[in-house]
């Protein structure tokens, strides 16, 4: 599949057939995904391929203990737009395979010549290693896609990021930060409405 076939083709699916998710093609798609531009390519992920229906059930459980004790707001429609982020945070669980991306602690050259913590670096520059996580995202998708798979991106069970890293058995220096549901797709949503590039580019000269 061509690049620009593979990346208007893409979608995010969250219905999945049981069709089993193979092993071997996950590691060679997180492998072909990993060559994503890192900080100082500095690669700090790792992955955590779960298929355990109990452990995936368990992680969910969690997500939502941790939303359920979140304050709602005074907005009449609050309790039904916290079961629609329930469900959407939560759906994986039922999906064949999540992939769960581990960020590893990194050094840089910069932590060596200015007298500024990690954390204000990172902050001033921006957050790379998110950014290159999201470069290594796109392409879990985009590869994953050409394997025949279909994948979700999960940020928001993160908000259990404490639970689930005991869950997971993630340890100190490490901890987790996004998600990719995957399997193979139960159906295909219609291409979403995107915007006319004239709407938000502009050139300097």
């Amino acid at each position: 599949m061509e690049l620009k076939e593979a990346i208007k083709k893409r979608r995010s699916i969250r219905s999945f057939t049981n069709e089993e998710v193979k092993t071997a093609e996950i590691k060679e798609i997180l492998q072909i995904a990993s060559y994503a531009p890192s900080i100082n390519n500095s690669q700090a992920w790792e992955f955590i391929l779960i298929k355990n229906k109990i452990l995936l059930q368990k992680m969910a459980e969690s997500v939502k203990t941790v939303l359920n004790k979140i304050e709602k707001s005074d907005n009449q429609n609050s309790e039904q737009i916290m079961k629609k982020v329930e469900w959407y945070s939560t759906f994986f669980k039922d999906a064949p395979a999540l992939i769960t991306i581990i960020q590893k602690n990194y050094s840089t050259e910069i932590e060596n010549a200015i007298k500024l913590s990690k954390s204000e670096i990172n902050e001033l520059r921006n957050y790379p290693d998110i950014q290159s996580a999201g470069a290594l995202i796109q392409n879990i998708l985009l590869t994953a896609l050409d394997f025949g798979y279909g994948t979700c991106w999960l940020s928001s069970p993160s908000i259990a990021g404490t639970e689930l890293e005991t869950l997971l058995n993630v340890i100190e220096g490490k901890k987790v930060l996004a998600f990719v549901a995957i399997g193979k797709p139960l159906t295909t949503p219609q291409i979403p409405e995107i915007k006319n590039i004239d709407e938000v580019f502009t050139v300097i000269e």
